[in-house]
């Protein structure tokens, strides 16, 4: 073990200009998250993310042509166990990419292509889970980006506009939590120990799971289970509720989609619902979890709110997508996340530097 002075200083306090987490608020470089899941695509969150302002239209055209070239080319040769955690298959996949591992991130706007030639990689690899096929089919130029995301994701050559409008939303919902979250903090442990750009999202990625991320998964499992048991029972959907939290309850697990450790009112659902409703995707399932809290709350006796991953598991239930789909909506807009943390961590900070998340403070500039 090298001597004191030899070893690095300890910060009494750091700083992020990427995410600031307060109960109740999500802001990015200063930006209410509703208004960005609103109007704004993935890819100009992304640049958002990284640059701190959202792209111009020349600017925006090139990274759509990044990524949509990164997704043309095959995924690497990694096989998916069965019954294989989703989060590890992708964190594979980031660790033998050689084509994420050799993409240059020079010059003022190399990170942004970088990382958003790392998102073409991992809709690629989505492409690849969900078999759709649709990934390496190279997208109309002048259609939006969401038709794309629509077709990877549901493998229907035949866009749904709206529905395609919802996906993108939910996406761009889970971009970033700031430094709170288990795998963001891994991915910047890892960068502080200047780990190759694709080995630190490996590991970021590597850190999501049920608890984590993988819980909107989860959700909609419940509400697939939810849906089906109303429609063979035509039960009152409060009693069907009301008697699966109990069930779930019963194993000694958690009812998805309620509480959230910093959020009392996440600013993320009410316009994910807001969404849903405007493009005819809300249905029985939506329903169900709004009336969640009241009903968890007569079975436990605690109230608890409803949470993003909750919001994300009912729509894609009510859409009739697999639980899957909600898992990788989750890790694809993380990895953009994970990718800014990154890349200010190398920028910013000395290597191994002493972290305590506890003392971040958001600095808008």
């Amino acid at each position: 073990m090298g001597k004191a002075e030899d070893r690095p200083a300890r910060n009494k306090g750091w700083t992020t200009s990427i995410t600031r987490i307060e109960s109740n608020l999500v802001e990015i470089a200063g930006h209410p998250i509703a208004e960005i899941v609103e109007g704004r695509s993935l890819l100009e969150t992304t640049h958002l993310l990284i640059k701190k302002t959202f792209p111009d239209e020349l600017q925006l055209r090139e990274l759509r042509e990044i990524c949509c070239k990164a997704a043309s080319l095959p995924p690497p040769p990694v096989p998916r166990l069965e019954y294989e955690n989703i989060s590890k298959t992708l964190a594979k996949h980031l660790l033998a990419d050689e084509e994420i591992a050799k993409h240059p991130a020079e010059g003022l706007e190399g990170e942004c292509r970088r990382t958003v030639f790392c998102l073409g990689r991992v809709i690629r690899t989505i492409d690849s889970i969900l078999a759709s096929g649709r990934a390496s089919e190279p997208p109309d130029p002048n259609e939006p980006f969401s038709h794309w995301l629509y077709r990877v994701f549901t493998g229907d050559p035949h866009v749904g506009e709206e529905r395609g409008r919802i996906l993108q939303a939910l996406v761009v919902a889970c971009i970033d939590h700031g430094v709170t979250p288990p795998s963001t903090q891994v991915c910047r442990l890892a960068a502080s120990a200047r780990v190759p750009y694709e080995v630190a999202l490996a590991q970021g990625v590597g850190g999501i799971s049920d608890v984590h991320g993988g819980a909107s998964g989860q959700a909609a499992a419940f509400f697939i289970r939810y849906s089906k048991k109303q429609k063979e029972t035509g039960m009152d959907p409060s009693d069907v509720l009301k008697g699966l939290m109990e069930e779930t309850l019963s194993e000694g697990k958690r009812v998805p989609g309620l509480g959230h450790r910093i959020h009392t009112e996440d600013p993320r659902c009410d316009i994910l619902w807001s969404v849903a409703e405007e493009t005819g995707v809300a249905a029985q399932c939506v329903q169900a979890l709004k009336s969640a809290p009241s009903i968890f709350s007569r079975v436990r006796k605690v109230s608890l709110p409803v949470n993003v991953d909750g919001v994300i598991g009912a729509i894609v239930a009510d859409m009739g997508l697999s639980p899957d789909v909600a898992t990788l909506v989750f890790l694809l807009g993380r990895v953009a996340g994970l990718s800014a943390h990154y890349f200010e961590e190398v920028e910013t900070f000395p290597v191994m530097r002493w972290i305590n998340f506890g003392d971040a403070v958001y600095r808008n500039t």
